[in-house]
């Protein structure tokens, strides 16, 4: 599929520029992780590089000190949360939902026998390791249907007006080439309320599933509506329901 390009150079330059400080997942976005401070500490991401018995994974350290509190394996997205905690959202196929954990960055500890510990966590199908209490966890359906729903509202993220999360639809998307491979999940932590957007343009009839895939999502400042880009797929931006691209004489 032709994805819009923008001939208005401002304009795709500015989505560019929007989409800099946008989190994508790990490891290919490691570097757009979001530094975090908390009681007086900072805390810095490293990547373990792309060979090796380690490759792939990503770490977070305290600034001062290099020993690794918290490893992410693919597809793990962090942000920012209340003052203190760190949230992260990543699916988890095989149980068909999205986890969005919350950990308190005071009480993140050093892991145990790193290396040895990394390297069979790197093999297994767990995305995140960590030896601390987790302070929230939430679960979401993968495949919703569009529309408005209910889910648990967060503590941990009260004060983040949104948070916009990928979600796969493959098992639909494998029984018919024109329903939406991926939806966008809009929700606000505070009430719980969530809305989920079909990508109708995001088929298995209109791209390469698998060698095309959206990445990153965020609200366009100037005008709140949503923008993102992909592997393989340049910046576009979505109409007013957020569910199929905008279409326009700047194409």
């Amino acid at each position: 599929m032709k994805i819009r390009r923008y001939k208005n150079l401002m304009v795709h330059n500015e989505f560019e520029r929007v989409l800099e400080s946008v989190v994508g997942p790990a490891p290919w976005y490691w570097k757009t992780f979001p530094v975090l401070e908390t009681g007086g500490k900072t805390f810095l991401w490293n990547f373990l590089g792309q060979k090796g018995p380690l490759a792939d994974l990503v770490t977070l350290h305290e600034k001062e000190k290099q020993e690794p509190l918290l490893i992410l394996n693919t597809y793990v997205r962090p942000f920012h949360a209340n003052g203190g905690f760190l949230g992260l959202w990543y699916p988890v196929h095989d149980q068909k939902e999205l986890h969005i954990t919350f950990l308190d960055l005071a009480h993140l500890r050093p892991i145990d026998r790193f290396e040895e510990t990394a390297m069979n966590f790197r093999n297994s199908r767990t995305l995140l390791l960590y030896s601390s209490p987790v302070a929230e966890k939430i679960k979401i359906p993968e495949g919703l249907p569009a529309g408005d729903h209910k889910i648990s509202s967060s503590k941990c993220a009260s004060e983040l007006p949104e948070l916009l999360m990928l979600v796969s639809n493959s098992t639909d998307s494998r029984q018919s080439d024109s329903v939406p491979a991926m939806s966008i999940y809009s929700w606000q932590p505070a009430t719980g309320d969530l809305k989920v957007l079909p990508q109708k343009w995001f088929t298995g009839r209109t791209m390469d599933l698998g060698y095309q895939w959206i990445t990153r999502v965020a609200r366009n400042p100037a005008d709140s509506r949503l923008i993102g880009d992909g592997i393989r797929i340049p910046p576009f931006a979505l109409n007013n329901d957020g569910t199929d691209l905008e279409t326009g004489d700047d194409a």
